[in-house]
């Protein structure tokens, strides 16, 4: 759980100060213009961006709005990976706004174990193809997915704040037992 919190924390605020992605597992290839046509291998474009830090490449496979409001906010879409960070893009459906995009995204833990992340990246599709729009993800295993809108950062700064609050309010629990 810990580690979807933190990974939740850096993709909100994206100080994106990176030290290095691995290959990413089971993702196809370059940033041709054939990878782009769907929802799945345009978001591995964009995780290899992150991956890659390279925010001039996350911030063109966001989506118009999303680039815009993040950039106002001097905000990122990156995420703060160590040493070995990859991920998996494993399938996608179409949704009536567009397409959902689920993927794990992984890192090793102190003792070297993997730790796996479930993430659904939410996609929209534009007049130059298909972008990020968002992400949802489990924080807590015992509550619903939280939906960050990349397009609404407000929000996601709110979201933010209600998650470290019920972290601590967690902990208050844990130490009062």
């Amino acid at each position: 759980m810990r580690n979807r919190i933190c990974l939740c924390a850096v993709m909100l605020l994206a100080l994106v100060s990176l030290a290095g992605c691995g290959k990413p597992a089971g993702s196809g290839g370059g940033d041709s213009q054939a990878a782009l046509e769907s929802p799945d291998k345009v978001l591995a474009v964009f995780l290899k961006a992150i991956c890659a830090n390279d925010q001039e490449k996350m911030f063109d496979m966001l989506t118009a709005t999303a680039r815009q409001a993040l950039r106002e906010r001097d905000m990122s879409p990156g995420v703060n990976a160590g040493d070995g960070a990859s991920y998996e893009v494993i399938e996608f459906e179409y949704v009536d706004e567009g397409a959902h995009v689920a993927c794990n995204w992984i890192e090793k833990q102190e003792d070297g174990t993997p730790s796996v992340t479930p993430v659904v990246w939410i996609m929209h599709t534009e007049p130059a193809g298909w972008r990020v729009a968002g992400m949802a993800m489990r924080i807590f295993d015992d509550m619903r997915p939280v939906t960050f809108n990349f397009e609404d950062p407000v929000d996601m700064v709110h979201k933010h704040e209600l998650i470290d609050q019920e972290i601590a309010r967690r902990e208050q629990d844990q130490t009062a037992k």
